[in-house]
């Protein structure tokens, strides 16, 4: 019998070292899981600090981009109004020359509102107060190209024609 008692110590200590063992790594995995979390939460908490630095500077961008835009938009209108009393001749007779110039203001004008009302008609569909239906219309240095043309020769050297 006292051998029997002697493998029922032994097998109730083995039993301990195993629990104890696993206790042991069960403490280690929860430090480390621990550690993870805290980790996670730190990196959480930077990236949130970042989305909302983020968001404050497209904020500021499209306050900026909406002021300036409107500031510009205001003595252009009138700059516009202006060039095309002028080359009307409402005013006043104007020499072919300087109908030329005015023609040419006028249309840069027209370019610049142009460019100025579409930054703000993006600022809007960014921001969701339009939808976002765009028209294709031809672009605004062809248009200038063609203007000036009309006036004066250019060359525009393409493949078939480039100079060597």
């Amino acid at each position: 019998m006292h051998i029997l008692s002697l493998l029922g110590y032994l097998f109730l200590l083995a039993t301990s070292g195993v629990l104890l063992f696993a206790l042991l790594r069960a403490r280690r995995t929860t430090r480390e899981l621990a550690e993870q979390l805290a980790l996670a939460r730190e990196q959480h908490h930077q990236h949130t600090l970042q989305l909302t630095q983020r968001s404050e500077l497209d904020t500021l961008k499209d306050e900026f981009i909406s002021t300036v835009s409107h500031e510009l938009r205001t003595p252009l209108t009138s700059i516009r109004g202006a060039l095309g009393l002028l080359s009307s001749g409402i005013i006043g007779d104007v020499d072919a020359k300087a109908l030329n110039l005015l023609r040419i203001a006028v249309t840069n004008t027209d370019r610049l509102i142009r460019l100025i009302n579409d930054i703000l008609d993006l600022e809007r569909m960014e921001s969701g107060r339009a939808p976002r239906l765009l028209t294709p219309r031809p672009s605004s240095s062809m248009e200038t190209l063609t203007a000036s043309s009309r006036s004066s020769p250019i060359f525009c050297p393409t493949q078939s024609n480039s100079r060597p």
